[in-house]
């Protein structure tokens, strides 16, 4: 009863698009195994649905992965932030806030207070909501994004630490002493590998059906 129902969509959605429709049964066990994937595909994206090569992408999902991606990734990153730069260094998590403003309004803002950290804190998730939304489209038409959560994870990570740190927030500006440290890299990539690439690759196969 359901398969029918699933069938007879299918046929109001080609009818609706226009398509002659044939009057030759499905006789191959691969036509009805065709028909049947066309049902259930419709039946789950309401015909709203975006196909890609190998998986399915819901729109609906695309906004949950982008939306829970960007805040998971956001909390995790800047809270190992907070934790590690903050324990190793002695790094106040307002100057870390202030840092990231930096990229924006120089270095003059490290004397603005907890109104410039607000200011760091909102371009921060902007940024981890931004890096998500990238992630998601580009695994639209890369399908080893998806595929290959555990390589391509971790690759966007240190994609995405290189790029903040050498073009958005250039590593002097919030280093120790303004100058480059090795350590330091070291462990900014680290984070962005399991703070940032990995949560937002898992989150974004969690929203895509293969």
């Amino acid at each position: 009863m359901a398969l029918g129902a699933q069938v007879r969509d299918v046929m109001r959605l080609v009818h609706a698009q226009g398509a002659p429709l044939r009057s030759k049964p499905v006789t191959s066990p691969r036509g009805a195994e065709t028909i049947v994937q066309l049902a259930e595909n419709e039946s789950m994206t309401g015909g709203a649905g975006v196909g890609t090569k190998g998986h399915w992408v819901l729109p609906h999902s695309a906004i949950g992965a982008i939306v829970r991606g960007g805040a998971l990734c956001g909390v995790l990153d800047i809270t190992a932030a907070f934790v590690v730069y903050g324990g190793l260094y002695g790094v106040n998590p307002v100057l870390i806030l202030e840092g990231i403003a930096s990229g924006i309004l120089g270095r003059s803002v490290f004397d603005g207070g907890y109104p410039v950290a607000l200011l760091g804190l909102f371009l921060h998730f902007l940024i981890a909501f931004t890096a998500t939304f990238v992630y998601v489209q580009l695994s639209r038409w890369v399908s080893p994004l998806v595929q290959h959560v555990y390589v391509a994870g971790p690759l966007y990570g240190v994609v995405v630490y290189f790029f903040m740190g050498y073009i958005v927030i250039p590593v002097p500006a919030h280093s120790k002493g303004g100058a480059f440290s090795f350590r330091g890299m070291i462990i900014g990539v680290v984070i962005h590998i399991f703070c940032v690439g990995l949560p937002i690759s898992l989150t974004t196969r969690r929203y895509l059906h293969t």
